[in-house]
């Protein structure tokens, strides 16, 4: 069990273990990971959910600069694509070719400082973190595995859709969390 885990659990509450995710340390902010979701074609409702999740300052520093990158390589790309377009002809092909390399300059040395910033306990140089979405009561997470793994024993009567190895690791993990009285869809079964 390496790397990036994903995580249903189902519910509207959920217990997130009061460590930074990324790196373990004791939290002094949060990082607010969200996904909205619109309906409707006349009358477009959107619905978003939020949820804090643990974090210190370092690790929120890192994972800001890290998610930043691509939107600010965007951004050069563009303001460079539209003087290529007001200088135009030639002049304008090298100022658009610039454009598409600074760019990429920009994104790579971005994600480089993020990496440089982290410390040796980090789990990764971006988010620890991911809110995927939901679907009635099921919330999709993507985690770094040392803090999904202390998500999971805090929420454990609330996965769904583990697959029989993780429900073994859990078991091992934390015997004492196992719910007794959870009656499992057969088709998660093995």
């Amino acid at each position: 069990m390496e790397g990036i885990m994903r995580i249903d659990v189902s519910g509207h509450q959920f217990t997130f273990p009061q460590v930074c995710a990324c790196c373990g340390a004791p939290p002094d902010t949060v990082w607010t990971v969200s996904a909205s979701r619109s309906r409707g074609k006349r009358v477009v409702h959107t619905t978003s959910k939020r949820w804090d999740v643990p974090y210190c300052k370092e690790c929120a520093g890192h994972a800001s600069l890290y998610r930043s990158a691509a939107g600010i390589a965007l951004l050069a790309f563009v303001v460079g694509g539209v003087l290529a377009l007001i200088v135009g002809d030639a002049l304008g092909a090298l100022v658009f070719a610039l454009a598409i390399l600074s760019s990429i300059m920009v994104f790579w040395r971005l994600r480089a400082r993020a990496t440089a910033q982290r410390k040796a306990a980090c789990s990764v140089s971006g988010p620890a973190v991911n809110y995927l979405g939901w679907e009635g009561t099921v919330n999709s997470f993507d985690m770094v595995q040392p803090y999904g793994i202390a998500f999971l024993v805090a929420n454990r009567t609330k996965v769904v859709n583990e697959s029989y190895e993780l429900r073994q690791y859990l078991n091992q993990v934390a015997p004492d969390t196992e719910p007794r009285d959870v009656q499992r869809p057969r088709r998660y079964e093995r």
